[in-house]
């Protein structure tokens, strides 16, 4: 029996092989299967992506997806012969990469927009059927011209054919456009996601269903945006199919054919609009300070209906920022949430049943079971090209720096491991704030009669400025159990006590270590009030421009108990409303503030108000003679100032005892801090907080902690527990 020839020209091809399957195709299949069997270390998202896809093999026909085995194959054939990584290296995609390959390239759907469809949908309801799940007949595109009713099998059943590779009349096929239109892959660095982007770019290009195909190579910035059009680069003077067809420009790639062009393009750039995108991939999107460049690139794809927007990055930090919105919409879909235009590929280490069970998004640094980003054996779950294109011995070089270099911590927990973390650099314990010092139930009115500190921060008149309440709580509202108060956080209070003796004999020694404990057995509450100018918050090109609109309208007014005369109860629902106090004009108004810091001298008395004089000068004159001289004390925020606060700040987060009502201002710039260091010349070490960006703001954590500096400067007011051990 002689073979049937076959050529291979692209996706359009259908290669038919021995027995009419595609192998290249059985790959993605086998590497789903192998992911759900437990066969292939891999995380919980990756297990869900693999079996969605199994799913959909199965029952996707009902909604009116088709998987095509011959294009899925086709695209792995390009990478696989077609492209070159250098010269004489052939593009062998790992198991894992094929999935993606295959699964962005084999799957479809009918073409909703297609003529008459509408029509034909009316006729599946007259029939009684689902418009969606069975769309009703396709009858060809001469029937639907002339009007005639949609009869016969209907597309479901067609479309299940097609899935399972059997030849079907081209009369009988409804048209098919991509289904995938965004790709969102997260994994850790070193495993091929940029190369794998380049390849899809020059797939577009070359074999795409596009006339005049745009492909774009976009990032944050230039040089970013560069990487991955230089590998593409590269596979073009490697490729000698390719090099024969394209050329190679200085920005760009050429494919004279098609009329179609690869270019760079960065948030530098004007002009990122207007463009009519086949392909474009979006590289390190957890460095894009704005959703402005995505947004760009997927309005551009209006008129494309086979366009591909693949969004490649690793995990970061900013809970606000486009790529946290694509990892949140990706983790939703895998989860089960219907998204059927989005294919993702989302690689971290995982938390264990009990604490997934618990709400815990990631693994708990201090649960045994959790993954450990330590452990060879799950290192894996973030890299899955280890062991092949993932050096092993890159990713032990990292843990062992991460282990004994604190300030890369982050950095690899982020780049190597997918794990977010809440900064670059992050000095507060998150984890801690959310879980065991969020009151839910926590408010001003709980205080009235009692004595506050306060801290004030402003970083200038066109910022946001920050006002922090800090008040000590009763004793027995608050405990020190040695097991949350592990050796870590004494060793913190030890050090802040230690501190706390070497400038005994300073004008100003500061809290003695025995009213440090004591108040501590009580613990503290704080409360935010942020001002800030109108001007700032409508500014819609700004970074935080979503979320200032979120909190400009939510907030703790209406959650006020009705414990106290509904005067007083009215006055503070009407006073602070929301998260954020909205000033007017182009500039925060201080005499808000002002009125503002009388009013909560008339119901939590001030016993200690700090501030910086440098923007506050103006305002701390104003309210002196109200508050009095011994009130009112400016401070520089400078390190020797703010470590012992901020040691101190650190331990009783740990430790649970200073509690907050949930306020999501307080809870983002506290988690942008980063702690830096300076031992001034001198055997001590001052920490000093710091924002890794100008769109990071931090300014409510020097006020909290000149608040707290304040609390534990005054005479301490509670007894010392009986069962404390007081140090020094």
């Amino acid at each position: 029996m002689r073979k049937k020839k076959t050529q291979v020209s692209g996706l359009r091809s259908q290669v038919s092989p021995p027995g009419g399957r595609f192998p290249r195709a059985e790959r993605v299949h086998a590497y789903a299967r192998a992911v759900v069997a437990g066969e292939i270390v891999a995380g919980r998202y990756v297990r869900a992506a693999c079996q969605r896809h199994l799913d959909d093999l199965a029952s996707g026909h009902k909604r009116g997806l088709v998987w095509m085995a011959g294009r899925a194959s086709g695209a792995i054939q390009f990478f696989e012969e077609t492209l070159c990584l250098d010269a004489d290296v052939p593009f062998k995609l790992q198991d894992f990469q094929a999935f993606i390959v295959g699964s962005l390239l084999g799957w479809w759907r009918v073409d909703v927009d297609m003529p008459g469809f509408e029509t034909i949908v009316a006729a599946s309801a007259e029939r009684g059927e689902p418009a969606v799940s069975e769309p009703g007949t396709y009858t060809g595109g001469r029937a639907r011209r002339n009007g005639a009713s949609a009869t016969g099998k209907d597309w479901a059943s067609t479309l299940h054919r097609l899935t399972l590779g059997e030849e079907v009349p081209a009369a009988q096929r409804p048209p098919i456009v991509r289904r995938f239109r965004q790709f969102y892959g997260e994994m850790g660095k070193g495993n091929g996601k940029t190369p794998l982007a380049a390849g899809l770019g020059l797939l577009f290009l070359t074999m795409g269903y596009d006339r005049a195909p745009e492909v774009y190579s976009a990032a944050a910035a230039k040089e970013q945006a560069r990487i991955c059009f230089d590998d593409a680069l590269l596979m073009v003077k490697s490729s000698p199919e390719l090099a024969k067809r394209l050329t190679i420009l200085t920005h760009s790639i050429t494919h004279a054919e098609k009329h179609g062009r690869f270019l760079v393009l960065s948030s530098e750039d004007r002009g990122q609009h207007g463009k009519r995108v086949s392909y474009a991939s979006l590289d390190e999107i957890h460095a894009h300070a704005t959703a402005a460049m995505v947004k760009a690139m997927i309005a551009g794809t209006k008129n494309c209906k086979n366009a591909l927007i693949a969004l490649i990055t690793n995990s970061g930090h900013d809970r606000r920022s486009i790529c946290r919105s694509y990892h949140d919409r990706s983790v939703g879909m895998l989860r089960g949430k219907p998204d059927d235009s989005l294919f993702a590929y989302v690689c971290t280490l995982d938390p264990c049943p009990a604490c997934l069970a618990r709400g815990k998004e990631q693994p708990d640094p201090k649960c045994k079971r959790c993954d450990d980003w330590r452990d060879r054996k799950v290192w894996k779950k973030a890299n899955p090209g280890l062991g092949t294109i993932c050096r092993a011995g890159y990713v032990a070089e990292r843990v062992e720096q991460a282990q004994s270099q604190v300030s890369v911590l982050n950095d690899v927990l982020q780049l190597n491991f997918c794990l977010w973390t809440e900064s670059s650099n992050g000095w507060a314990d998150m984890h801690a704030w959310r879980n065991r010092c969020h009151e839910p139930a926590l408010t001003l009115d709980q205080f009235i009669g009692q004595e506050c500190t306060i801290g004030l921060d402003a970083a200038n008149r066109v910022d946001a400025t920050c006002l922090v309440l800090c008040f000590e709580r009763t004793p027995g509202s608050g405990t020190l159990d040695p097991e949350t108060l592990g050796k870590s956080v004494q060793a913190v209070l030890a050090e802040s006590a230690g501190s706390v003796e070497q400038g005994a004999g300073s004008e100003d020694p500061g809290p003695q270590p025995g009213a440090i404990r004591a108040l501590a057995a009580s613990g503290y509450a704080i409360f935010l009030l942020t001002y800030i100018p109108e001007s700032m918050v409508n500014n819609t090109t700004a970074a935080n421009y979503e979320a200032y609109q979120l909190w400009r309208s939510t907030g703790p007014g209406g959650s006020v108990k009705n414990s106290q005369p509904s005067t007083l109860n009215s006055q503070l629902s009407a006073r602070w409303p929301t998260w954020l106090t909205v000033t007017p004009g182009a500039s925060t108004d201080f005499g808000a503030i002002e009125a503002d810091l009388l009013f909560i001298n008339q119901h939590w008395p001030i016993r200690r108000l700090q501030a910086d004089p440098r923007e506050l000068g103006y305002l701390l004159q104003r309210v002196t003679p109200e508050l009095g001289e011994q009130v009112v004390v400016q401070v520089s925020q400078g390190p020797t100032m703010i470590s012992q606060p901020m040691k101190e700040f650190e331990g009783l987060t740990a430790s649970g005892l200073i509690k907050h009502n949930g306020n999501p201002v307080l809870e983002w710039m506290l988690g942008n801090v980063e702690q830096k260091t300076t031992s001034r010349g001198g055997p001590v070490k001052y920490y000093y907080p710091t924002r890794p960006t100008e769109s990071q703001k931090i300014d409510a954590v020097p006020a909290a902690l000149m608040a707290l500096d304040g609390a534990l400067r005054a005479p301490a007011t509670v007894a010392v527990d009986p069962g404390m051990v007081v140090l020094g």
